[in-house]
This record gives C-alpha cells, structure tokens and sequence, in this order.
C-alpha cells in the first residue's frame, strides 16, 4: 500500500508543476496583474506541502521529523491560505474595476458610431 500512496504522491506532484506553469502563462499574458504572483506562490507551497508529505511518509529525515510535520500541518497551510486570499481579493478587485472600463469603452464605441452615422 505503501508504494501506491508513494506513486499518488508524485503524481500529484507533477500535476502541481503543471498548474504552476498554466498560472505562470497567465501572468505572462497579463503582467498587470501582479495578484497571480500571489497565486503561482500559494501554488508552489502547494507543491512543497506534498513533498514533505512524501518525505514524512518514506521517513528520509528521521530526525526532522517533528520539524517537517510541524511545517506540513501549520505552517505551510497557513501560508498557503493567506496568498489565496490575498491573490483573489486583488484579482476580485481588479474585476470589480473591469466593469468600469467596459461601461468607458461602450460609451466611446457609441459616440464613434454616431460620428460615422
């Protein structure tokens, strides 16, 4: 049983790299939006969670032990959840001002099309 939660362990670990870089695109893509740092950063903790996971469950560092679940079970949740909740609030922000640029743009978009009529 060992060896599959062994396998399930890296598994998910690749999955979590692959959400690392599909949120690092879209950062690329839109660089304005500094709150997917916050996110890629919640990501990445993520990953490192499950890594001490699989060094707790294969008992590599026997005597950090302590230390690691003490990081796996506080720690790093705690740290996690802060950079969601700070990523997401900046981005609901940034939503919210979304709408306002929209109404700008309708509005610009009818006074040029009343200008060619």
């Amino acid at each position: 049983m060992m060896s599959f939660s062994v396998f399930l362990g890296v598994v998910q670990i690749i999955i979590q790299v692959i959400a690392i870089q599909y949120a690092y695109s879209i950062y690329r893509y839109n660089r304005t939006n500094k709150a997917w740092l916050s996110v890629i950063g919640a990501l990445l903790l993520m990953m490192l969670r499950r890594v001490t996971v699989l060094l707790i469950e294969l008992n590599l560092f026997p005597p950090l032990s302590g230390v690691i679940q003490f990081t796996d079970r506080f720690i790093l949740p705690f740290l996690i959840s802060c950079l969601l909740c700070l990523g997401l609030w900046s981005m609901k922000n940034n939503f919210e001002n979304f709408s306002f640029i929209q109404e700008q743009v309708s509005k610009k978009v009818q006074e040029l099309r009343r200008r060619k009529n």
